[in-house]
């Protein structure tokens, strides 16, 4: 059981992770190719005391999208756990006396106020943990601190630091949508109307993929990365420095999902009397699941609960998974996300554009769904 929920954290590669590693890299490497620290113009550009260089700017917005679980995260995280190390510490820098510490990348998530002041402050405090510095305590500690001095402070420090990627996850919390009542209600062409949540915010976000010498890294849903687009006109943007779209599974018989993903999935399981690679496994998975790779992994692991609770009760000898296990599981575990998991697989538009409020946030079913499974707990009736 132990190792079982360790599954949680699971990520299969598949060639998405070698074209987003690609994206990244070359963005990467064009960017520092600009910032040579022996020049003195990089240090007089930091500094502000002179224009940034002349010459166009590499392509260095790169966007992420999927549905919640898709494996956005994970696959950024990928990418960026090949480089060697967060903090890169030079002996010896050019124009800096002594060691020098390199903060290489960077990831949070777009606080869910969608507010400037509240951005600014997160990249502090995860820019504070990573160097495992007080950079920013205090400044962190006034009551009323400027929204934009605040964020100008810390993309300064960015900059001197050498930041060669920074990722900004949930981008939709960049925006307020419709209530689901006025969503639900629209016709099938009609777009959801949205609000910004802070002007500002937006603003200076388009500004860094416009001037910022390091890769900016958007993450976010579907309707999230649209409203991006629309709102800031970044849609070339995009198609120059990379797009990567994260599509569920949605055909039992597609070799990505049946090679890069069920196969190596096949491994983890913890009985002596395996299952096996069958069409009908494929297909009471994606049935169950919607093809999302998160609710795959969460039903695998209520599964193998079901299954251990069938072993404890029989009179018998049994050590096995089967597929009905994955079916009491989905009905037992999974019951909060079956509205969504509906909609997915219904491809209809009216349902669809209730799916984004139909996914628990992580913080609320999740982690409640991983305490339930590793303590036996039985899951709570869900509202109607």
């Amino acid at each position: 059981m132990h190792f079982l929920m360790r599954l949680n954290e699971a990520h299969f590669p598949s060639s998405h992770d070698v074209e987003f590693f690609t994206t990244v890299d070359l963005a990467l490497r064009a960017s520092y190719g600009r910032r040579n620290p022996g020049d003195a113009r990089t240090w007089a550009v930091i500094g502000k005391e002179r224009p940034r260089l002349d010459g166009g700017h590499p392509a260095k917005l790169i966007g992420v999208v999927g549905v919640p679980g898709a494996g956005k995260s994970q696959l950024i995280f990928a990418a960026r756990s090949i480089y060697p190390s967060q903090i890169v510490t030079h002996e010896s820098f050019p124009n800096i006396n002594g060691p020098f510490a390199q903060l290489a990348h960077l990831s949070i998530n777009i606080p869910a106020s969608g507010k400037l002041v509240d951005l600014a402050r997160t990249l502090m405090l995860s820019s504070d943990r990573a160097m495992g510095t007080e950079r920013f305590t205090e400044v962190l500690g006034r009551t009323r601190p400027d929204a934009s001095a605040l964020f100008d402070e810390w993309l300064q420090f960015a900059e001197s630091r050498f930041l060669g990627i920074l990722h900004l996850d949930e981008v939709q919390n960049l925006f307020k949508f419709e209530t689901l009542k006025k969503r639900s209600k629209k016709s099938d062409g009609d777009r959801p109307k949205l609000r910004i949540a802070d002007d500002t915010a937006l603003k200076r976000i388009l500004t860094l993929s416009n001037t910022s010498d390091f890769v900016l890294v958007l993450s976010g849903s579907p309707d999230g990365m649209a409203a991006l687009q629309t709102r800031l006109s970044t849609a070339g943007r995009f198609v120059v420095g990379g797009w990567h779209e994260l599509h569920v599974f949605d055909d039992p018989n597609d070799k990505r999902f049946r090679g890069t993903f069920l196969k190596p999935l096949l491994r983890y399981q913890y009985v002596r009397d395996k299952l096996v690679e069958s069409d009908d496994l494929a297909i009471t998975i994606i049935e169950l699941t919607a093809g999302v790779p998160r609710f795959i992994i969460a039903l695998w692991i209520a599964a193998h609960r079901v299954a251990f609770a069938r072993h404890a009760s029989s009179d018998l000898q049994v050590d096995d998974l089967q597929i009905d296990d994955l079916k009491v599981a989905a009905s037992l575990y999974l019951t909060p996300i079956t509205p969504a998991i509906q909609a997915l697989r219904s491809r209809d538009p009216a349902l669809m554009r209730r799916y984004e409020d139909l996914l628990p946030d992580d913080t609320m079913f999740w982690s409640g769904f991983w305490t339930r499974i590793s303590t036996g707990e039985p899951p709570k009736p869900q509202a109607t």
